[in-house]
């Protein structure tokens, strides 16, 4: 498996989708249902694993961002 740790990996995996473990990959989760803030990579993740915490997370982004995303929420510093 390419991601054992969190790594900034867990930020581009639409990128490595064909070298992850999907099942595996949920216990890196962030507590709010994304994978290292990053829409586009929880996005990717919740089409593999269709998990409801990542599914959670993109609708409140949906709500809060009027229908958009953000490349990184929340952040305060990147």
């Amino acid at each position: 498996m390419v991601l054992e740790y969190p790594t900034t990996s867990l930020h581009s995996l639409e990128g490595l989708h064909r070298e992850v473990d999907w099942n595996n990959l949920l216990q890196l989760q962030s507590e709010n249902g994304s994978f290292l803030y990053s829409p586009a990579s929880t996005a990717c993740t919740l089409t593999y694993t269709n998990d409801a915490k990542i599914f959670d997370y993109l609708n409140q982004l949906l709500i809060k961002f009027d229908h958009a995303f953000p490349n990184m929420y929340p952040v305060d510093l990147f």
